[in-house]
């Protein structure tokens, strides 16, 4: 019933035991004026009396009052609700938090050990979630063939004293396949997939022994700049897997990503690596074979390298292994011992090394009648220099100090270019490699 506002008035004070003479004074109106407000409010009540209007208002506007009071409880119990799921939900994302610094702690203390990372990263997922399992593991492609290699597998265990409430399962030459009904969805679509139904999402894989019968299962793509390179895989919550729940999960993708592109650039710097030691390994092998003596040291004057051949021509073969490393002077030193001007000869090196310029074509006499020719070649990356080569070849029968017999003919230089000329001679380039830009080179 729809009541003006001085028929409001006039009710409360009829409720309150006043006549209409006391009416009217309070609403500064006549008497006349309440008998006719009366008539409106009897009409629209349809009641028989004044009394009865005034019983019937007075229910109302208890009834209204009570309604008022739960409308006004309910708001106040909602705002607690909110209040109580935004701090709980801080507090869940405290532990996220917590979660991403423990696993990445793992990442750098365990030498980038990427099981036991996703393994500690992945328990706390599923108690995060409340979820029953969990996988987590690295996007193989091979050509149009992707599979999940699956680097950890754990179980929620509520049982087992110590486990921390969760279960660590074997998981090794486990590959999810674009078929596999866990992964296949998500493989190959890049979207999250959602599994509701326990004979949708049999997996063609064994799974590990321990694993919990698989009921639900929801499969998270982890993508770096427009690329698959991983997955998350959670099942059987009883909850089911709203929006709200993988959007939550978002900053526990972005650190798989991390974690992934840092193990696969640790992984091809160790490739590099190998390859790296390889090729040195051949190189100093072939430099070691040379008729040129060889020796390089490092710009803080230490033995790098030192092949048979220098140490022949010295007489020193029983030094090489206590060599490399050692300071060069020394070397060099013993190496003059036998030369005709001992103390000339290592000035003149030193004075060579201090120019920091390569030089071809000092001679080195010796006691015995040997003459040794003497190259220096400064190594540089870009203007840096990164250390000194020295080369040495017996020319004792050769007039100008380079001997006609091709296969006394090898020397290590730096050149520019694959083939050319140097001093009216053919240069013969073999690669040795490093970015010094070295070459073995065959001069006829």
């Amino acid at each position: 019933m729809r009541l003006s506002d001085r028929e409001h008035q006039l009710l409360v004070y009829a409720a309150n035991g006043l006549t209409d003479r006391e009416i009217g004074s309070e609403l500064s109106i006549s008497r006349d004026t309440v008998s006719s407000y009366w008539r409106r409010i009897l009409l629209k009540y349809g009641a028989s009396s004044r009394t009865e209007c005034v019983a019937r208002y007075s229910q109302q506007e208890t009834i209204d009052l009570v309604n008022e009071k739960q409308e006004e409880n309910q708001r106040l119990v909602q705002e607690v609700e909110i209040w109580a799921h935004a701090q709980a939900r801080e507090e869940v994302q405290k532990e996220m938090l917590a979660a991403i610094n423990k696993a990445t702690l793992a990442y750098v203390k365990c030498g980038n050990n990427f099981a036991e990372t996703f393994a500690s990263l992945l328990a706390d997922v599923l108690r995060l979630t409340d979820c029953e399992y969990g996988i987590l593991g690295e996007v193989i492609h091979d050509g149009d063939i992707s599979a999940v290699q699956v680097h950890a597998i754990t179980v929620r265990d509520r049982t087992t004293p110590g486990s921390n409430g969760v279960r660590r399962l074997q998981h090794d030459h486990i590959h999810a396949r674009n078929l596999d009904r866990l992964f296949g969805d998500m493989l190959l679509s890049h979207k999250c997939s959602v599994h509701q139904s326990l004979t949708d999402i049999l997996p063609i894989f064994d799974l590990p022994a321990g694993h919990c019968q698989v009921a639900t299962f929801v499969s998270i793509p982890v993508i770096e700049q427009g690329e698959l390179i991983g997955a998350i895989g959670l099942g059987n919550r009883s909850g089911g897997f709203p929006q709200e729940m993988i959007d939550f999960l978002q900053p526990i993708v972005s650190a798989c990503a991390t974690y992934i592109v840092g193990w696969r650039m640790k992984l091809e710097q160790q490739r590099v690596q190998k390859r790296a030691n390889a090729a040195d390994t051949l190189i100093r092998d072939l430099i070691d074979r040379l008729p040129t003596g060889v020796l390089f040291e490092t710009t803080d004057g230490r033995i790098d390298f030192v092949n048979q051949t220098f140490l022949a021509l010295f007489g020193l073969q029983d030094q090489v292994h206590e060599a490399i490393g050692t300071l060069s002077d020394d070397l060099i030193r013993a190496a003059f011992r036998g030369a005709a001007e001992p103390a000339m000869a290592t000035d003149r090196q030193a004075e060579l090394r201090a120019t920091s310029k390569t030089t071809r074509g000092d001679i080195v006499a010796f006691r015995d009648g040997r003459k040794l020719l003497q190259d220096l070649f400064v190594i540089r990356s870009g203007q840096a220099v990164r250390g000194f080569l020295w080369c040495y070849r017996d020319v004792t029968n050769v007039a100008n100090g380079y001997s006609q017999d091709s296969s006394q003919d090898a020397t290590i230089g730096l050149v520019s270019s694959n083939s050319g000329t140097r001093n009216g001679r053919t240069i013969k380039d073999a690669p040795v490699g490093g970015e010094e830009n070295l070459w073995l080179a065959s001069v006829s």
